[in-house]
């Protein structure tokens, strides 16, 4: 999945300008979802998508005109077939879209999104405040974030928003989901918007959500699948056998991939937030997951097995040329100590593990954890 956040804060150090377009307001269906962004380049090229087509030439177009007079614009769309890229599906949906001029000389901005990819990576809370004009020029972005502990670059001119926003944090977290509101009777209140004349802000929360990778779809995994979700992690489940690689064998996790362990970490999306647990089925199949493993920049790397088979693995790949000091970001045995025994047992100690590690907060970027 492409990081927008990551995506604007590169170009901002790299002093380009840019234009934000975000789907701020949907209704019926669409080829792009609610909160969907799409960063523009001066020279036209591009990150991320709001679903391609016609919708996308349309948004390309118009942003020629923005680098040109440096304004922020609201539009209005209602979707038809020819909208969709190359297809004859009938979308019927209505959508607003906001862009935004951004300056390479925007330190808010900067901030702004450095926070809002630091907390996606390392975790914490945070919501991006998009005060939403028809059209205004744009001398600094209209952004704020507010997080658990202070308002970044906050907009002087809209302090009761803030201060609203800031007394119904919590609430406007848990929905999970963007939206854009309206200020009545000195509160906010979600609206659809249904013309470009209105006036509102745009919240889009900003979560870490990491993901533990669980290579190998055993009994222990079938144990560890509902505990992991349930400490707030998303879960992903690979194997090698379409019998094991079932989503009805495992219910909650987010994901079930079946795929050859050699090539399923060209597929999948590994991260500092992500955390990799190796329980398959015999030595092979580790020794090719760890192997791997180490080449990512994973935030945690567990193996199952006795320290005699860790040994074995270890000697093995150490022949491959990776240096034991690389192996010592591996855990193994994988989980706390607890003297753990029934693949329950194993699961709870995996799990707390994790938590651990979670709660240690590593360092951001060990790119030198990178063989």
């Amino acid at each position: 999945m492409v990081d927008i956040y990551q995506g604007i804060v590169d170009l901002l150090n790299n002093e380009e300008n840019l234009i934000l377009a975000s789907i701020i307001s949907q209704i019926g269906p669409s080829p792009a979802k609610l909160g969907a962004s799409f960063v523009i380049r001066e020279d036209g090229t591009f990150l991320g998508t709001l679903g391609g087509g016609k919708l996308e030439s349309d948004i390309l177009t118009l942003s020629k005109e923005l680098f040109h007079i440096r304004k922020n614009r609201l539009i209005h769309i209602e979707m038809k077939g020819e909208d969709v890229a190359g297809t004859d599906m009938l979308c019927g949906g209505i959508l607003d879209i906001y862009l935004e001029f951004i300056s390479k000389n925007s330190k808010s901005a900067l901030n702004i999104f450095s926070e809002a990819v630091r907390i996606r990576k390392r975790g914490g809370k945070g919501i991006i405040i998009t005060f939403v004009y028809p059209e205004t020029v744009a001398k600094d972005i209209y952004k704020s974030l507010i997080t658990e502990k202070e308002v970044i670059a906050p907009v002087e001119s809209e302090k009761m928003i803030l201060s609203i926003t800031q007394k119904k944090f919590s609430e406007l977290l848990r929905k999970r989901k963007p939206g854009f509101y309206t200020l009545h009777n000195n509160d906010l209140v979600e609206t659809k918007l249904t013309s470009v004349k209105m006036q509102g802000v745009y919240l889009e929360p900003v979560l870490s959500v990491p993901t533990v990778y669980i290579f190998g779809g055993g009994h222990i995994s079938q144990k560890l699948v509902p505990l992991v979700k349930m400490v707030n992690f998303k879960v992903v489940v690979i194997d090698d056998r379409a019998e094991f690689a079932d989503q009805a064998r495992f219910p909650d996790a987010d994901e079930v991939i079946l795929e050859d362990f050699s090539k399923v970490f060209e597929k999948i999306q590994i991260d500092e937030t992500s955390y990799l647990v190796i329980v398959t089925r015999g030595h092979l199949s580790d020794n090719i997951c760890l192997e791997m493993a180490l080449k990512t920049d994973a935030i945690y790397i567990g193996m199952i097995g006795s320290r005699r088979k860790r040994d074995l693995v270890y000697k093995e790949i150490i022949k491959k040329g990776i240096s034991k000091e690389v192996l010592d970001r591996v855990h193994a045995p994988i989980g706390l100590n607890i003297n753990a025994e029934t693949p329950e047992e194993i699961a709870i100690s995996i799990v707390a593990e994790l938590i651990k590690v979670r709660g240690d907060k590593l360092p951001l970027g060990k790119k030198d954890w990178k063989v």
